[in-house]
């Protein structure tokens, strides 16, 4: 059994703006820096399994799986782990859907004898949960 690193992935603003009303991500690309950009591109590097609610899924899978740049090679290539009551089908692959206790299915990923890191992809509400 192992036992693998669970890295939440959420940019937030020294004030505290994590997302937009509408509920994209889309203003904080104008902020990433070399440094910023960096970081992120290590993380996707290092990630194992991309987990992540089914609003982020479905906002970034919209960009996918077109591979743009390396960031977006490493989301389109490795498997994602979608948090979801509602989702039924997953278009942007590979994915697996979990629909039943957070908790449980972290610790499952957790468990799996996979490579790197469980990167959780995600807002206040989806990183609220994780420690609920």
């Amino acid at each position: 059994m192992t036992d693998r690193k669970v890295v939440l992935k959420m940019v937030m603003s020294l004030d505290g703006f994590v997302t937009s009303p509408d509920g994209t991500h889309e203003w904080m690309f104008e902020w990433f820096g070399d440094d910023s950009g960096e970081w992120n591109r290590r993380a996707l590097d290092a990630a194992g399994v991309h987990a992540m609610g089914r609003r982020s899924y479905e906002i970034m899978g919209r960009t996918g799986p077109r591979p743009r740049d390396r960031s977006q090679t490493a989301m389109n290539e490795k498997p994602k782990a979608v948090f979801s009551r509602t989702l039924e089908k997953a278009e942007w692959g590979p994915a697996e859907i979990f629909g039943g206790d957070l908790g449980a299915a972290i610790a499952e990923l957790k468990a799996r004898d996979d490579e790197g890191t469980v990167l959780v992809h995600g807002g206040p509400n989806f990183a609220k949960s994780l420690t609920a």
